[in-house]
């Protein structure tokens, strides 16, 4: 089975992207991506996964919303 990596369902956005969005867009970006990323990580505990083995685990930078 391949992993899958949360950086592999993000979308990320440049700063100049990011400043064109609005600020409701860039709220509900942050929100669907903080969701995905719990999903993620109740997955890999749900799968007995140790956090520092697997990249589900990696920090997402998008929740700041600038890559």
């Amino acid at each position: 089975m391949e992993l899958l990596a949360f950086r592999n369902v993000t979308v990320d956005f440049t700063e100049e992207e990011w400043k064109c969005l609005e600020p409701a867009q860039q709220n509900l970006h942050r929100d669907v991506m903080l969701e995905n990323y719990r999903n993620f990580v109740f997955l890999a505990h749900a799968l007995n996964r140790n956090p520092s083995e697997h990249a589900v685990y990696e920090q997402p930078s998008i929740i700041v919303g600038i890559v």
